[in-house]
């Protein structure tokens, strides 16, 4: 996907019992490491509490730029486990940051109540999705 806004950061939310949760109800751990100057590793909200999960940051919205990952939610339909997902992704950085790669690994989960997950919103910090595609699997009970 593409941001609109160059350096944007991808987050997710989840819609439980009907509602999307826009609380401080997330608790994530992601880590995020990139090649070029000033390279290293990053990790995100270690513990700490959040009104969403961050997937991907510094996106570029440059003609040659994108995210592209995959998320995992475990036991969806479930009514007495809390929503756990695992992702991981890689992105061509900001412009202003030129030759950087990103790549973002971790788990998070929605600790505001335990009722069925019946959607999930991916959305940047700043702007809109420009461009992307979207694509969902799973297993249904029979």
């Amino acid at each position: 996907l593409q941001s609109s806004v160059d350096g944007a950061s991808i987050y997710l939310r989840m819609k439980l019992g009907g509602a999307y949760d826009t609380a401080t109800n997330y608790t994530f751990e992601g880590e995020t490491t990139n090649s070029g100057s000033g390279a290293g590793v990053y990790v995100e909200a270690a513990g700490a509490t959040s009104a969403q999960i961050t997937l991907a940051s510094e996106v570029g919205n440059a003609a040659s730029e994108s995210h592209n990952g995959q998320v995992h939610v475990f036991s969806p339909s479930s009514t007495t486990l809390f929503k756990q997902i695992t992702w991981h992704g890689g992105n061509v950085a900001r412009t202003s940051t030129t030759g950087r790669l990103f790549r973002s690994t971790g788990a998070g989960y929605n600790r505001g109540a335990t009722t069925a997950l019946t959607g999930i919103r991916i959305f940047p910090s700043s702007g809109n999705i420009a461009t992307g595609t979207f694509r969902l699997y799973g297993i249904t009970n029979s």
